[in-house]
């Protein structure tokens, strides 16, 4: 344990009753904080008071407590907790307020760009690195803030607000900080609800599979579709991915739809195969939630067994960044699947990631050049180099590659002209219900 832990581990405000002060940090408690809130309230009610809550979360902590354990977890709130109280003036208060979540009463500050200031000032004391079991971790916030204004009616109302903003700092990358909207609220609001509608969804009828076709460059026809997952939302319609699959991964709502649109993908292909000269295959796409359980490979032999779709003809599309946050573990998974005899395809390439670094490790098939570079071809004259240099890499390593995002006929030409195997994208069809995607292999169109 480092200094910096030792000193965290100090008490930090000996003045305050026990039970009003969190065991682990020493901190007041949400209590004590919303209790000196309304006081502040009330005193502005009476005279011209000013304050305003800071609410801040550190970013890194479910992912230590996943990797390290909950000591090294325990440990970084404590230095966390530390330094924010050092960082603040004497008569600030600091509590803490969830796991890994904070909040800062600054008394008598009334503008959001001194409390941004102040959460600047925090964020700074935090960035030195701790070591944690053996591991150097650095350590960043996510703030929000909420000015004390005449709105507020009671002190939970306020923190409220902070945390709403807290949550949009956070969604825009770690470490931001964001000043309360009352649309905030709406949104969180809205949030809730739809949350609540994913609990109670029954996979086997509010989801709907779409399937956009993958087309051989070198025939021009059909190979295979990529399966993707929406929502039947009852009162806002057809719901992307984007919209829910964060949410149900929080939720813990993403394991039984995970296995429902396995299954339904390896029927649907199943039921392809007199539809076309050629059996064609179904690409199903895997959350790092999905890589990290343990029961993957039970799921997707359960899903090939009930469906008789042979196993080649299942590809599972992991991101970089869900194997980069799978860690470890993703690589046995992967192998593991391997030997099922189902193919793997990596998407999103190059986007974000040292792919090369790792590339060796995972034992992928297919390598999907991401759409922004495809997108690009015609426009900015390096995309085409990326495409090519992707495209290379992927036959001397031994893997097809699939060029995302194919609009035009333009860019068409162009991956064709570079030795791509594949394309997808709007060009040959956008994603559509089953029915619509068997009407499609039907007519064999040709590209």
């Amino acid at each position: 344990m480092t200094a910096r832990i030792h000193e965290a581990a100090e008490l930090m405000d000996g003045t305050v009753p026990a039970p009003l002060r969190d065991a682990l940090t020493g901190l007041v408690n949400r209590d004590l904080f919303l209790d000196r809130v309304g006081h502040l309230l009330r005193r502005r009610a009476r005279e011209e008071a000013a304050f305003t809550v800071l609410c801040m979360g550190i970013d890194q902590l479910d992912a230590v407590a996943g990797a390290l354990g909950p000591l090294p977890a325990d440990l970084m709130v404590m230095a966390a907790a530390h330094f924010v109280e050092t960082a603040v003036r004497p008569g600030d208060t600091v509590a803490r307020v969830g796991g890994g979540e904070f909040a800062v009463l600054l008394d008598g500050v009334r503008d959001a760009g001194t409390a941004a200031m102040v959460a600047g000032r925090i964020q700074a004391a935090l960035a030195p690195p701790l070591h944690l079991d053996g591991f150097e971790t650095f350590t960043t916030l996510s703030v929000g803030i909420a000015p004390g204004t005449d709105l507020y009616g009671r002190p939970d109302e306020v923190l409220r607000d902070a945390y709403a903003a807290m949550d949009r700092a956070r969604a825009g990358g770690r470490g931001g900080c964001t000043v309360f909207q009352p649309a905030m609220h709406a949104l969180a609001v809205e949030r809730l609800r739809l949350e609540s509608d994913l609990r109670g969804a029954d996979p086997e009828t509010a989801f709907v599979m779409h399937y956009q076709p993958i087309v051989h460059l070198g025939t021009g026809r059909i190979s295979a579709f990529e399966a993707l997952l929406r929502w039947n939302h009852p009162h806002r319609g057809l719901l992307l991915p984007a919209d829910f699959l964060a949410m149900a991964e929080d939720t813990g709502a993403l394991p039984p739809i995970g296995r429902w649109a396995l299954r339904t993908a390896c029927r649907q292909a199943a039921a392809w195969t007199p539809e076309g000269a050629e059996p064609v295959g179904v690409n199903v796409n895997l959350s790092v939630h999905e890589l990290r359980s343990p029961g993957l490979v039970g799921d997707v032999e359960a899903a090939l067994a009930e469906s008789g779709l042979a196993p080649n003809r299942l590809r599972l599309e992991v991101t970089e960044s869900a194997l980069m946050h799978a860690g470890e573990q993703a690589v046995d998974t992967l192998c593991r699947l391997k030997g099922v005899g189902v193919q793997l395809c990596l998407d999103d390439f190059g986007v974000g990631y040292s792919s090369l670094a790792y590339l060796h490790r995972f034992p992928v098939d297919v390598l999907k050049v991401d759409r922004s570079f495809v997108g690009g071809l015609g426009v900015h004259p390096e995309h085409l180099g990326i495409v090519r240099a992707v495209t290379s890499l992927a036959r001397g390593l031994g893997m097809d590659a699939v060029a995302e995002g194919v609009e035009t006929a333009a860019q068409l030409e162009q991956v064709r002209a570079l030795e791509c195997e594949y394309g997808q994208g709007f060009l040959f069809s956008r994603p559509v219900p089953a029915d619509q995607a068997t009407a499609l292999l039907r007519a064999a169109p040709r590209w």
